[in-house]
């Protein structure tokens, strides 16, 4: 059967197993956790498994905390849980800072699992370049199930209604975001089986005169009065995207 490679080891022919041509194919099997989209290169990455968070956090509401999980996993033995308080606008987020990469087409991904009904979940991604700001931002309503991006002159745009979801532990949905600082538009949204041509939309950029640095925010936000909250897992950065 043809692997994409003929079937034949260094030195001599294979005969009970066949080659790999596909590297990525091979992390996979060695258990990376780069198994969504392998679109781009991969310059950052955090599985949660580690005993610290690895995160600077921002938070509104005494009670919101952000902590590991080990009741609702998607890979290894450990994911991160945010839990919000319970007034409208509370919100749980974090958020990590890397040097300015030397592609800026960047993606993002990460997966979610077992949220409460009261929240809005974003990704924003904001480059200092020294001079300006440039931001992406995606919201999901996980009230409405519906997922948006945050466009310059038309704020936030429906991109598609999402339909049932299922909010359990141990189902977990995986999302990516793709953009392109070079010329300040977005590129794609992966979300579960479905991928979004968003290239019509417009990154929001503003004079900022901070360091240039690359900063990528997490998290939730309650929409109404209760308890919020969801699960994160696998967080993956990339540049050069195609």
């Amino acid at each position: 059967m043809a692997r994409g490679q003929p079937d034949f080891g260094m030195y001599a022919a294979k005969t009970t197993t066949a080659g790999l041509a596909d590297m990525a194919e091979l992390a996979v099997r060695l258990g990376s956790i780069v198994t969504y989209d392998r679109r781009g290169e991969v310059v950052d990455f955090d599985d949660f498994e580690d005993t610290i968070v690895k995160w600077s956090q921002i938070s509104a509401g005494e009670d919101t905390l952000v902590s590991h999980y080990h009741e609702n996993v998607k890979s290894g033995s450990q994911a991160l849980d945010i839990t919000t308080d319970t007034a409208d606008g509370d919100f749980g987020h974090i958020r990590r800072f890397r040097s300015v990469l030397a592609s800026k087409r960047i993606g993002v991904e990460i997966s979610i699992s077992n949220w409460s009904a009261n929240i809005d979940f974003f990704i924003e991604v904001s480059y200092y370049d020294g001079v300006t700001l440039h931001y992406a931002e995606l919201k999901i309503d996980l009230t409405a199930h519906k997922l948006y991006v945050k466009d310059k002159t038309e704020g936030y745009v429906e991109i598609a209604d999402l339909g049932l979801l299922y909010a359990f532990p141990w189902h977990w949905y995986t999302v990516k975001l793709v953009i392109d600082f070079d010329n300040d538009k977005y590129v794609r949204l992966l979300f579960a089986d479905t991928e979004y041509d968003i290239s019509a939309y417009t990154l929001e950029t503003s004079g900022d005169e901070a360091a240039a640095t690359l900063m990528v925010e997490i998290g939730c936000d309650n929409t109404s009065e209760g308890e919020g909250g969801m699960g994160l897992a696998d967080y993956i950065l990339t540049q050069a995207e195609p």
